[in-house]
């Protein structure tokens, strides 16, 4: 976790949903540090297509912004993690 102690940390995405239903220009915010960001912006590309914002009966791109909530793993199971490799 970027902020020390912290265990959860609330994070703003911003994106676009293009006419075609993909996925789009992820930019999580400021709070996250760099491998976080990429993972972010890797689980949201990832995403299987939406339905597009319609105007006027056709499809264009909406911009959006969905807040996630990240949680450190506890101890025990980072632990785990790394006796099985």
């Amino acid at each position: 976790m970027p902020e020390e102690g912290a265990k959860r940390l609330f994070i703003d995405v911003d994106f676009v949903v293009d006419a075609k239903g993909n996925v789009v220009n992820v930019k999580p915010g400021t709070r996250a540090n760099n491998e976080m960001n990429n993972l972010i912006i890797d689980r949201f590309e990832a995403m299987p297509a939406w339905a597009p914002a319609l105007r006027q009966d056709k499809a264009v791109p909406m911009k959006l912004v969905q807040n996630i909530m990240v949680e450190a793993k506890p101890k025990a199971a980072v632990k785990a993690e790394e006796e099985e490799e």
